[in-house]
């Protein structure tokens, strides 16, 4: 489906749902951060399978619009994802303690943003893969549907 607001439209709505999940697993500013992150991935992974197979017509369907990279990610993101949360998670921990220890107010700073960073970019990376599956659902929904590979 080339229609652009369309997919907007159910971006938006599941970038909230799934960011405001995110603050009501925890309700700090790291969590708050995080979910913003998360509403940003949705929004920017909602548009991915549009930039990867550019829609010419409304029959358009590539690979990445298939079935296929459904299958593919329902088995390996999420274990990916969690590899990537940890990560984010020890940076964000990391510059945390970092920040309390610092002897200086420009270290202090730096931290602190540093920490803010990686719990959006956290966020973010999770809501990448949850717009891509909303855009391909809403596709599948369509008479056209979606190709097997």
């Amino acid at each position: 489906m080339p229609n652009f607001k369309e997919h907007d439209y159910m971006g938006n709505g599941a970038g909230l749902i799934y960011g405001l999940n995110r603050v009501l697993e925890n309700p700090s500013i790291h969590g708050m951060v995080e979910s913003v992150g998360r509403y940003c991935g949705c929004k920017a992974g909602i548009h991915l399978p549009d930039k990867i197979d550019v829609p010419m017509s409304p029959n358009h369907r590539g690979t990445a619009h298939s079935l296929f990279v459904i299958g593919t990610g329902i088995y390996t993101i999420p274990e990916i994802l969690a590899r990537v949360s940890q990560i984010c998670r020890e940076k964000v921990q990391h510059h945390e303690q970092i920040a309390m220890l610092a002897g200086d107010q420009t270290t202090y700073i730096l931290n602190k943003i540093a920490a803010i960073f990686w719990s959006f970019l956290n966020g973010f990376i999770a809501g990448l893969p949850v717009g891509y599956v909303v855009h391909l659902i809403q596709d599948f929904l369509t008479p056209k549907s979606l190709p097997a590979f």
